[in-house]
C-alpha cells in the first residue's frame, strides 16, 4: 500500500508555469492483494439452508456475498466494496458491509434484487484522495491541499504554482547600490520546498460508522527543490541570433550554472554583448558610477566559485583581471553586483569595456557578459531597474530625463457672497468661491540617445511590460531608497534598426497637497 510519483516539475521550477506533482496509488483504482479482485461465486438472498451452512452472525434475508476467502478484519462492518463483471450486473457497483460472517461470506446492506453469479470484489477507499502539505520557505506553516483522482487513469495532481507565486521576497529589498560579493538570493529569486502526500479516505470505526482519516503511514517526501520567480520558459526570439531561447515546453536547465558543462545563462535578456569575442554594438552600456546585477542559478552546491572580471582597453588589449573567491555558496540563486560602481577596485585606468563570468573548480562555468563603459555626460539621465521575466534585476540609463508635465485638477467649493457681521450685525461681502483641494499628476518623460535594434526590442519587451520598475532616491538619513515608477506609456514603436526610445512615467508617491 502505497503512493507512487509519476511525474514531477524540474529542480527549478518557473513559477508560472504548471509546477505540478502526479501521483497513484494501488488503493485507487484497489489493486492491493487480498483486498481487490476476491472472486464471487454468488449473490443471493440468505435462506435457512444457507444459515445452516455459514452460521454465524447471518440472517435469513441477509443478501449476502459467497467469495474466495479474504482475511477477517479486511473487510470491516461499514466498508465500502465494489462490485464488478457479475453475469447479469444487479450488484455491480459500490456496496456497503454490514456482517463479516466468515472468510468468504459476507453481508450487504441492500435489498434482494435476485441471484447473480461470478465477478468480483474489491475494498473500496471511499472519498479517495491526497492530502498534500507544501512547506515552502518563505512561510512559516506548511499549505494544506486536497487532491481527488483522475476519472480516466485515477492519478492524482497538485500544482503549487498559486502558492510559490505569492510568496517570493522583494528582490528589489536584496541589492542596495553599493560594491560587495554575490548575495544570496534564496527565497527572492528562488524558493526552496518540498511537499509531504498521505493517502486519505474513510474508514469505519468499530461501530460501522465511517470517519475521513488521514493513515499518516506510507507518505510521499518529496527532497527539497526549487520554484523560480519566472515566467520562463515562453516563446522567446534572440534578436541577435534569431534563436528560439526558450519555448513552452523547454525548462531553465540553460541558465543554471553546472560544473560539468560552461555556458551557463544568466537571468536577463539583456544583450550580452560577447559571442566569440567583444561585439561593441551588442554591449550593456554602463557609467561609472551605475550599479547592476547579474542574477544566475546554481546547482551542485557545496564546490567553491569565483567571479571573474577582465578590463580592456578601446583596442580590446587586456588590462588586467581579477578573480574574486565567493567560496562555497548552497545551491539556489544569487545575485552578483557587476556594475561599474560595484566593482570599484577591479577596473583600472583607461578602461574600455570589461567581461565578467563564473568561475567553478573545472573552469569557467557561465558565458561571458560583456559592458561597455559610457562616458558621455548627459542631462538629467535617470536611471531604471525593473524585474526582469527570470525573477531578477535589469538596469538602463535614459540619457534624457528633465522633462515634466504637470497637471492640476482644482476642487471648488461655494457659498452666498453676502456674510451677517455677528458684532455690528451688518451686511458685508465675503468669498463666494474658493479652492477647496488640488490633485496633481506629474508626468515625467526620457528618452534613450540612439540604440541599436537588439537594445531597442529588449528594452520594449522587458522594461515597457514589467510589472515592478524602480528607481533610486537618496535620502539624506536613511540614503539610497527605492521609489515606484508607474510607466504610462501603453504603445511602443520600436525602430526598424536603430533609434530612440521615449517612456512616459510617473513616481509612484503621492503629491499630496493640503485640503481646505
Amino acid at each position: 500500500m502505497a503512493i507512487t510519483l509519476q511525474a514531477t516539475p524540474t529542480r527549478f521550477a518557473p513559477a508560472y508555469k504548471p509546477v505540478q506533482w502526479t501521483f497513484s496509488s494501488d488503493k485507487f483504482p484497489n489493486t492491493i492483494p487480498g483486498e481487490s479482485g476476491i472472486v464471487i461465486n454468488t449473490i443471493r438472498v440468505a435462506a435457512s439452508i444457507d444459515v445452516l451452512a455459514f452460521g454465524g452472525t447471518l440472517a435469513i434475508g441477509d443478501v449476502y456475498i459467497e467469495h474466495s476467502p479474504v482475511t477477517i478484519g479486511v473487510w470491516p462492518i461499514g466498508q465500502a466494496i465494489y462490485i464488478t463483471g457479475t453475469d447479469n450486473g444487479l450488484y455491480d457497483g459500490q456496496q456497503r458491509i454490514i456482517k463479516e460472517v466468515s472468510d468468504v461470506c459476507t453481508v450487504i446492506d441492500t435489498v434482494d434484487l435476485g441471484i447473480s453469479f461470478g465477478g468480483e470484489a474489491s475494498k473500496y477507499y471511499e472519498a479517495f484522495g491526497l492530502k498534500v502539505f507544501v512547506y515552502l520557505e518563505n512561510l512559516a506553516e506548511p499549505v494544506e491541499k486536497t487532491i481527488t483522482p483522475n476519472n480516466v487513469d485515477g492519478t492524482m495532481t497538485v500544482d503549487i504554482r498559486d502558492i510559490a507565486q505569492r510568496t517570493f521576497l522583494d528582490v528589489f529589498d536584496l541589492v542596495r547600490p553599493e560594491g560587495s560579493p554575490a548575495r544570496i538570493a534564496n527565497g527572492y529569486i528562488t524558493q526552496t520546498y518540498r511537499i509531504e502526500a498521505f493517502e486519505a479516505h474513510m474508514i469505519p470505526d468499530a461501530e460501522g460508522t465511517n470517519e475521513y482519516t488521514i493513515p499518516k503511514v506510507n507518505p510521499y517526501i518529496s527532497p527539497d527543490v526549487f520554484v523560480v520567480n519566472s515566467v520562463q520558459p515562453y516563446h522567446h526570439v534572440d534578436p541577435i541570433t534569431g534563436d528560439n531561447d526558450l519555448l513552452w515546453e523547454d525548462n531553465l536547465d540553460a541558465y543554471i550554472m553546472k560544473t560539468s558543462i560552461s555556458g551557463g545563462k544568466f537571468l536577463t535578456y539583456a544583450p550580452r554583448g560577447y559571442r566569440n569575442g567583444y561585439k561593441k554594438e551588442e554591449a550593456v552600456q554602463v557609467s561609472l558610477t551605475d550599479d547592476y546585477w547579474l542574477g544566475f542559478l546554481l546547482t551542485n552546491a557545496g564546490f567553491p566559485i569565483s567571479f571573474f572580471v577582465e578590463s580592456f582597453d578601446i583596442n580590446n588589449v587586456s588590462l588586467g583581471q581579477t578573480i574574486t573567491a565567493l567560496g562555497a555558496l548552497p545551491s539556489g540563486s544569487a545575485m552578483m553586483p557587476v556594475g561599474p560602481a560595484n566593482l570599484g577596485a577591479s577596473l583600472v585606468t583607461g578602461l574600455h569595456h570589461y567581461h565578467v563570468a563564473i568561475l567553478g573548480p573545472n573552469g569557467l562555468m557561465s558565458e561571458v557578459f560583456a559592458f561597455t563603459i559610457d562616458s558621455e555626460c548627459y542631462r538629467d539621465p535617470v536611471r531604471m531597474h525593473w524585474l526582469n521575466p527570470f525573477g531578477a534585476i535589469d538596469s538602463f540609463t535614459y540619457t534624457e530625463g528633465g522633462v515634466r508635465r504637470t497637471t492640476t485638477k482644482r476642487t471648488t467649493m461655494s457659498k452666498p457672497h453676502m456674510v451677517t457681521d455677528l458684532y455690528t450685525n451688518t451686511r458685508r461681502g465675503d468669498w463666494q468661491r474658493r479652492t477647496f483641494a488640488v490633485d496633481i499628476d506629474r508626468i515625467y518623460t526620457a528618452s534613450t540617445k540612439t540604440i541599436r535594434l537588439p537594445m531597442l526590442t529588449y528594452l520594449a519587451e522587458d522594461l515597457y511590460e514589467s510589472p515592478d520598475v524602480r528607481l533610486f532616491r537618496y535620502d539624506e538619513e536613511t540614503g539610497p531608497v527605492w521609489t515606484w515608477v508607474i510607466p504610462t506609456s501603453n504603445e511602443v514603436n520600436i525602430p526598424v534598426k536603430s533609434g530612440r526610445l521615449s517612456l512616459e512615467y510617473q513616481l509612484g508617491v503621492d503629491e499630496v497637497k493640503q485640503r481646505r
